[in-house]
C-alpha cells in the first residue's frame, strides 16, 4: 500500500513498532476498539481493519486501517470489512464513519471515494520522524446513508447477484450477507 511513496526503511520500523510485542495485546484490550480479519480457504489472514469509536457529537466510527493482501485485491475483501466495520459501528451508536489514509496511497483514497465517502480534510501525521498528508473521508451512516455498499456479483449460471455488504449477519465461519 505505501511502498511507491514510503522507502523500505521507514516501512521496516514502522511495522517494527507496531509489531513490538504485546502490542497487539493491547489495542485489542483498548475500550471500544475493533479489529477485524478476513481469512481464505487455508485460513490464512489475508485482510484486516481496525478502528474505533469516537465518543464526540456526533458519535464517530473511526477507521484507523484497512489492508488487503495485494494478492487478494480486487476480490471484494476490503468491500466486505468496510460493510462489517460500517455494521458494527452503527450497532455502537456512530451516524458517522471516518476513513484514514495517506494521501499517497491512491488505491486507499479511491477506495473511499468509491464507496460515497467525501473528503473532509488533510492534515499532518508523523511517521519514522518525517512528516505526510493524512486525508480525512467522512459519510454518514444509518438511516442517513444516502447509499448502502452493494455490489454486483456473478452467480450460479450465470446469474447476476447484488449482495448487500452493508447489512451482515454473523456466521460461524464469517459473515452473512442478503442477496
Amino acid at each position: 500500500s505505501y511502498g511507491h511513496f514510503l522507502d523500505a526503511a521507514t516501512i521496516d520500523e514502522v511495522v517494527g513498532e507496531w509489531s513490538r510485542p504485546g502490542s497487539v495485546e493491547t489495542l485489542l484490550g483498548e475500550p471500544d476498539t475493533y479489529v477485524q480479519v478476513a481469512t481464505d480457504a487455508e485460513d490464512d489472514v489475508v485482510a484486516f481493519a481496525q478502528g474505533a469509536i469516537v465518543e464526540q457529537r456526533p458519535v464517530v466510527g473511526e477507521r484507523h486501517w484497512l489492508h488487503v493482501d495485494p494478492a487478494h485485491r480486487g476480490e471484494r475483501v476490503g468491500v466486505e470489512l468496510l460493510g462489517t466495520m460500517e455494521e458494527l459501528f452503527e450497532n455502537k451508536g456512530a451516524s458517522l464513519i471516518r476513513g484514514l489514509v495517506l494521501a499517497g496511497n491512491e488505491d486507499g483514497t479511491a477506495f473511499y471515494a468509491h464507496h460515497d465517502f467525501e473528503e473532509t480534510d488533510a492534515r499532518p501525521v508523523e511517521i519514522a520522524g518525517e512528516e505526510y498528508e493524512e486525508l480525512v473521508f467522512e459519510k454518514p451512516i444509518g438511516e442517513e446513508t444516502p447509499e448502502q455498499i452493494v455490489e454486483a456479483v456473478a452467480g450460479p449460471e450465470g446469474a447476476t447477484l447484488f449482495v448487500n455488504f452493508s447489512d451482515a449477519e454473523r456466521g460461524g465461519k464469517g459473515p452473512f450477507y442478503p442477496t
